[in-house]
């Protein structure tokens, strides 16, 4: 009797406690989840590959997007739809676009100044994550669509052909114009790593 309520009682907590597994994995398989309401393709992108789905990035009315630290590339529309049981491997498909936000320029007294590293050759979040954690603007003005890319993060997927300013500039968050002031943008070309040119 008292093997039969510890049995009742482990089916319980598996149906409770354990239910935000079951509904990301599945039976027999991931289940489709609804990233859409994420919004974020980078993120969206990472809980896919989590789930071992193979993602293909495409964009709204062009083969690239033009996506930037103020302009972060969002999910528009996904298939199969939320809830899909599928296998791994699958491949799930994202129709995304970039949002852009407003900017303002805080001019700081003293600014820090950072050189440039050289990018070229290395993935694209090399790059981002180089400029996110210094807080300069970075910018990739034709991100390619992807297919089935084994990378797990997004911008682990692309890697840098083309960097401005070059390696070695030293920068500022922001810089004099003859209108006032401006930011800084890393600006980076690359393609689908695995690809030439």
């Amino acid at each position: 009797m008292r093997r039969r309520l510890l049995i009742v009682s482990a089916i319980v907590l598996l149906a409770l406690g354990g239910y935000g597994v079951y509904s990301s994995i599945g039976s027999s398989g991931p289940v489709v989840p609804n990233v859409v309401a994420d919004g974020d393709l980078a993120r969206s992108y990472s809980v896919l590959r989590g789930l071992h789905l193979r993602v293909q990035v495409v964009f709204i009315d062009s083969p690239t997007l033009n996506v930037s630290s103020e302009s972060p590339a969002t999910v528009e529309h996904m298939w199969p739809a939320p809830g899909t049981h599928v296998k791994r491997g699958d491949v799930v498909t994202l129709v995304a676009d970039a949002q852009g936000v407003a900017q303002s320029i805080g001019v700081e007294r003293n600014p820090p100044h950072f050189r440039v590293p050289d990018f070229v050759g290395r993935p694209a979040a090399a790059a981002v994550r180089w400029a996110g954690a210094r807080s300069v603007y970075w910018n990739i003005p034709k991100l390619p669509s992807l297919v089935g890319n084994p990378a797990e993060r997004l911008y682990d997927a692309y890697r840098v052909t083309a960097q401005e300013p070059k390696p070695g500039t030293v920068i500022g968050r922001w810089h004099r114009t003859h209108g006032g002031v401006d930011h800084t943008w890393l600006r980076l070309t690359v393609v689908v790593r695995g690809r030439t040119g």
